[in-house]
């Protein structure tokens, strides 16, 4: 499976997030606007750019268990497509498009993290179906058109029964954060590549926490440029005992 994240406007514009994601995304609004701007190029990387990913499969391609980044939850939308002098022409798709890929999903229980934990580092891993393993092992089918939305730290694996164009994104948010840390954990502890993992992940956590922080104290610790950023988004920056309970 060849996976590329979007860069440039055009190609960005094009494709939409799945409506819900964005007003969850901790990328989108807890990350300071003025390093969002400040991100010219994925080489000076100041801001997580993994919203939105083109994937493409070749027939039989067979993708194996995994969490996806930082235990972030994900979303996937299968079309069909064409490549044509350097721009994506997405076609509309048919019924003769039948079923084309396949998800194998497993829960992010205690039990079955730690399972896939000792698989990771077992040299029969590449020969070890990791379904078999746990109790329970569900299987999810996704044809033209239809979206699947993954939650947080849940382990999946995908195969693509023809050639596929896919469009996805990752996101962090609050209501996985039990999770997100897991993973995160059991990334550091295998040894995962930094280059495989959420980008700049130990910083957004500091500035979810900063923004809790503002919002049940009202005390800010950003510069005075992203702290007015914060401001000027939150309409009550203070949260009462009632909003609490």
């Amino acid at each position: 499976m060849c996976v590329s994240p979007f860069y440039g406007r055009n190609s960005v514009n094009r494709i939409s997030v799945v409506h819900g994601v964005r007003e969850l995304d901790w990328a989108e609004c807890t990350w300071p606007k003025n390093m969002k701007q400040a991100h010219s190029s994925h080489k000076a990387q100041k801001y997580p750019k993994v919203q939105k990913y083109c994937l493409l499969s070749v027939k039989g391609c067979y993708t194996d268990f995994h969490t996806e980044i930082g235990g972030s939850s994900s979303w996937y939308h299968v079309v069909r497509g064409k490549k044509l002098a350097n721009a994506l022409v997405v076609l509309s798709p048919t019924a003769e498009d039948g079923e084309i890929e396949i998800f194998w999903l497993i829960p992010p229980t205690e039990h079955n993290l730690e399972l896939y934990e000792q698989w990771l580092v077992s040299e029969k891993s590449p020969s070890t179906f990791l379904g078999d393993k746990v109790e329970k092992c569900g299987r999810c089918i996704l044809s033209p058109g239809e979206t699947l939305l993954i939650p947080s730290g849940w382990l999946h694996a995908v195969y693509a029964q023809r050639d596929t164009l896919m469009f996805g994104g990752k996101f962090l948010h609050s209501f996985g954060i039990d999770a997100q840390l897991k993973v995160a954990k059991i990334e550091k502890t295998t040894r995962r590549p930094r280059s495989s993992r959420y980008p700049l992940f130990t910083e957004m956590l500091w500035f979810v926490l900063e923004g809790y922080v503002h919002r049940l104290l009202g005390h800010s610790y950003c510069s005075e440029e992203a702290k007015t950023e914060v401001e000027s988004d939150i309409c009550h920056t203070h949260l009462t005992p009632q909003v609490l309970i």
